[in-house]
């Protein structure tokens, strides 16, 4: 990623990818109503989408875009009109976003070591037989803990009671970094599981 973008004084780095597509998006405001707003031209065909919204403040418009070029274009053309530019802070993040994971921000990784946290939950379309999901619970935590060398696992919290004759179905957290047998285990039980996986990022 270039490094022009991340030098403008509104610039921060993007938590997400707009309309499943852009990485790149420019808010210039604020104005006083709904209207079209001019862009400058560019020599090459670059692909944006435009939206509008009303704030406390006046009508603001997000460009966004996967045209650094253009995107700084835009913050020289429209100046001080700029309320905030952001994009990606770095190639691997553009990865991340671009990647079918979910991204979550952190200050460090998951217990300090762990790039990704997988949430297993039960497919309920499949039933609601209590015996059916105990044995499929066990033989995915039977798997996780034979499979995933230098994971970490960890039980949901939630409602317990100790009186009660019969245990918790549950999957639980997999925390691990171990990216071809996450992918393995997704084949393996996601007809059956939905199978949440969010990847740690550090900005």
């Amino acid at each position: 990623m270039s490094s022009k973008l991340q030098n403008h004084k509104r610039w921060e780095y993007s938590k997400q990818m707009w309309y499943k597509k852009y990485h790149i998006a420019v808010d210039i405001g604020y104005q006083s109503r709904y209207g079209t707003i001019r862009l400058p031209s560019s020599d090459d065909y670059v692909e944006y989408r435009c939206r509008q919204r009303c704030t406390n403040r006046g009508i603001v418009t997000t460009v966004y875009t996967n045209n650094e070029e253009y995107a700084d274009k835009l913050a020289s053309f429209f100046g001080n009109k700029v309320i905030k530019l952001r994009s990606p802070a770095s190639d691997e993040q553009l990865e991340s976003l671009q990647s079918s994971h979910r991204v979550e921000y952190r200050d460090t990784l998951y217990h300090r070591k762990y790039r990704y946290k997988v949430h297993t939950r039960r497919n309920y379309k499949l039933g609601f037989n209590r015996e059916f999901w105990f044995d499929r619970c066990s033989e995915v935590t039977n798997w996780i803990n034979e499979n995933f060398k230098d994971s970490r696992t960890q039980q949901p919290s939630g409602w317990y009671y100790p009186v009660l004759p019969f245990q918790a179905i549950e999957v639980p957290f997999l925390y691990t970094n171990d990216d071809a047998t996450l992918m393995l285990y997704k084949m393996a039980f996601g007809s059956e599981f939905f199978i949440e996986v969010t990847e740690a990022f550090i900005p």
